[in-house]
């Protein structure tokens, strides 16, 4: 079985000096942090809310197990479930996608719920799974369907046969919240928790943690891939018209499995390599879920045929080369800008997807913590919880926002995400209320991490953003930001454990490989720097860090004239 490689933390490994202050800032660890109460912040200013939470705000808790922080709504006991299938999915993918055992740091969010809200509004993305109860009949490829007459007319209403019909389908959500935090949106229907679409979900996770900014087809295909270990068993018979059986006669879930469901959905409409290939993201709601079952294909067909190209590939996206320019130098043959190159592909697709059979499927146990610990969570908190996944769908679209913000206000004026997301559409400043949700809050992380990003004043801005980070070591934007403080302060190495930090738990983080530029450029450290500055650029800096990385180049482009 072809396994991959991976870095926890995207660094170069070149250049003596800087790597030495790197393993010097391991060993001496972060800097002290402020062990002080913190004095009253703010002006005498009373704030009582007006307007009682909606319904379905109400009765949420909040569970916490060694890798996930789940918010729900739903019984104990579908809770309960949920988390044990979280944790022992994100082992087992970990066990069977890594060649070593990886200790990969923080939490990942989840917003599970049966509310309507989830599966309209906060569930973007939409996709087959491979198998269901009636649906469970292994070795199906096209050519077996098409000769069986198994579609009605060509359409993608229904099987004559079986149930691996469009009852397939399903909807969630991955994206990195407000607060910076990996979140994934779990709709649960009939109190059914879904191993397979938890497994998809899990593994945008994963990739997200392992490749650098994959493209659509990539993170697609490699979630769908994976999805199958949380497959319902599949059976497997002799073919017709023999006793003899090859291979297991009941295959439980495994990752690399090709399920009936994904077959079913990729006979009744694709599209082309060249398409799959400069997909944009996006599904048609006329036709969903075909590019998510061609890039299926795609990857299914790499991790089988093309074994070496698929690991050097992985590797390349691992070590943050250009996408493209990483396809047309592994597969040149493949290059859908080249004449020939997208058709060649396409020949290659079909031939595999009409004869699919002989694949590697892999199964590799492993053990999980699946304990967790409960607490009730305010309306308020999952108002902007809702509110941020909605955002996340709707990022163009944003006329809904202010009202909602406002009714959060309304029903907790000092819910502190909302008091900045606020001020941040008006323009105005935070810093009153915010000192005030302190006096009230003062253990809220979030409070300080808000606090520290609006204030102004030096020494508070570095105290608040401390206090955020020792309140909450899992978070990746409080360690970016008090980074992104040290690294222009008079001391810049001080902040290479902070950013060192946000980029093992969030490698997408824009801010700490500003600060990783930045501390590289001060040390005359020009080509880590230089690298680093890349990087951010490609995450998309936000354009208050674009001052900072003119800096580097500033500090750097004499150099290396």
């Amino acid at each position: 079985m072809i396994k991959f490689g991976f870095a926890v933390i995207p660094l170069p490994r070149s250049g003596c000096a800087f790597s030495a202050i790197l393993l010097a800032a391991v060993v001496l660890g972060a800097a002290a942090l402020a062990e002080e109460k913190p004095e009253p912040l703010s002006e005498e200013i009373v704030v009582k809310g007006t307007r009682a939470p909606d319904r379905y705000l109400l009765g949420w808790h909040e569970y916490r197990s060694q890798h996930f922080v789940v918010d729900s709504d739903l019984p104990d006991w579908t809770v309960a479930e949920l988390v044990r299938r979280l944790e022992k999915l994100r082992a087992v993918e970990l066990r069977n996608l890594l060649a070593e055992d990886v200790a990969i740091p923080g939490r990942v969010r989840v917003i599970a719920s049966s509310a309507s809200l989830l599966f309209s509004d906060l569930a973007r993305d939409r996709f087959f799974t491979g198998s269901s109860l009636r649906c469970q009949t292994y070795q199906m490829n096209c050519r077996w369907l098409v000769n069986n007459e198994v579609f009605d007319n060509g359409a993608s209403a229904a099987f004559r046969r079986g149930a691996c019909t469009d009852d397939l389908f399903v909807a969630a959500n991955y994206f990195v919240s407000r607060l910076g935090e990996p979140t994934i949106v779990l709709p649960v229907a009939g109190g059914r928790v879904h191993a397979e679409v938890i497994a998809h979900e899990v593994a945008h996770y994963l990739a997200s943690v392992l490749f650098f900014q994959p493209p659509p087809w990539f993170r697609e295909g490699f979630a769908s891939f994976v999805q199958t270990i949380g497959g319902d068993p599949l059976e497997n018979p002799p073919p017709t018209g023999t006793h003899i059986q090859r291979g297991e006669r009941v295959i439980e879930g495994a990752v690399g499995l090709a399920p009936p469901g994904l077959m079913a959905a990729l006979c009744r409409d694709h599209v082309s390599a060249g398409e799959a290939l400069t997909w944009d993201g996006e599904e048609s709601s006329r036709r969903p879920g075909r590019y998510h079952a061609q890039s299926w294909l795609l990857y299914h067909w790499l991790w089988n045929e093309r074994s070496r190209g698929l690991s050097e590939f992985q590797r390349r996206l691992a070590n943050a080369e250009n996408p493209d320019l990483a396809w047309r130098q592994v597969f040149p043959e493949f290059d859908p800008k080249r004449p020939g190159g997208a058709a060649s592909l396409d020949k290659a697709l079909l031939r595999y997807e009409m004869n699919l059979g002989g694949y590697i499927y892999s199964r590799r146990k492993a053990e999980a913590n699946t304990r967790y610990t409960e607490s009730t969570l305010a309306p308020s908190d999952v108002h902007v919880l809702l509110l941020d996944a909605r955002y996340s769908v709707q990022p163009q679209k944003l006329d809904w926002l202010g009202p909602e913000l406002t009714k959060l206000l309304e029903e907790e004026p000092l819910q502190v995400v909302g008091i900045s997301w606020h001020a941040d559409l008006d323009r105005t400043s935070p810093l009153l209320l915010l000192r005030k949700a302190i006096e009230k809050l003062p253990l809220d992380w979030r409070a300080w991490l808000m606090l520290g990003r609006a204030e102004e004043d030096g020494e508070r801005k570095l105290v608040a953003l401390q206090t955020a980070v020792k309140l909450n070591p899992d978070s990746a934007l409080a360690h970016s930001e008090l980074a992104l403080l040290l690294a222009r302060s008079e001391h810049p190495s001080d902040a290479l454990p902070f950013a060192k930090r946000a980029v093992e738990l969030a490698p997408w983080d824009a801010g700490a490989t500003v600060a990783l530029a930045q501390i590289a450029a001060t040390l005359n450290a020009c080509d880590e720097a230089i690298e680093m500055h890349k990087r951010a650029v490609r995450l998309g800096a936000r354009a208050d860090l674009h001052a900072q990385l003119d800096e580097v180049i500033g500090r750097c482009a004499p150099t290396r004239n």
